[in-house]
């Protein structure tokens, strides 16, 4: 009976800490740009932050696949007709694509300001881990400042992500 609850337990453990077991433990994440004025923009934008939770060894960035491309452009579409919340495709997108979390980045542009905000959501709870938001007094932002504040955006949710990391471990 101990031997069997024993092997229980090490099946629960390696299940539990199977997405973290390659790389340092360092959970998946995908990333899904939007507000550039182009789709090589948001790619841009993309890679940013993507090299940034790289660089602070905080996620393993997966590269969103042409699969994950195509759910989320089909169900950006049905959102459009108000039949799908666009969160719940790109976690469900995310979560096909094998990642853990995704972080949905928007820069927008309205009276003279812009916003860049990033958001790091769980696909399976949908739970926000962190947001970082940045507001500039301009709506003309060249592609490299816009870089600079997605940095600093990145900076902001640092530490939520990195203390949520630590109570799953």
């Amino acid at each position: 009976m101990k031997k069997a609850i024993a092997v229980m337990l090490m099946a629960v453990l390696c299940a539990v800490s199977a997405p973290f077991a390659q790389d340092g433990g360092k959970p998946r994440i995908a990333v899904y740009m939007t507000g550039g004025k182009t789709a090589s923009e948001d790619n841009r934008r993309n890679t940013t932050v993507m090299s940034e939770f790289s660089r602070r060894g905080l996620f393993r960035p997966i590269e969103r696949g042409e699969a994950f491309q195509d759910v989320v452009a089909k169900e950006v579409k049905k959102q459009m007709d108000g039949s799908v919340d666009r969160t719940v495709q790109i976690c469900k997108a995310g979560k096909q694509s094998k990642a853990q979390y995704v972080c949905i980045g928007e820069v927008t542009s309205a009276d003279g300001e812009t916003q860049i905000s990033t958001r790091v959501l769980d696909v399976e709870t949908m739970e926000a881990i962190a947001m970082g938001v940045v507001e500039v007094d301009t709506d003309n932002l060249k592609e490299s400042e816009i870089a600079k504040h997605l940095k600093t955006a990145v900076d902001r949710m640092e530490q939520p992500i990195m203390s949520k990391l630590e109570r799953i471990k």
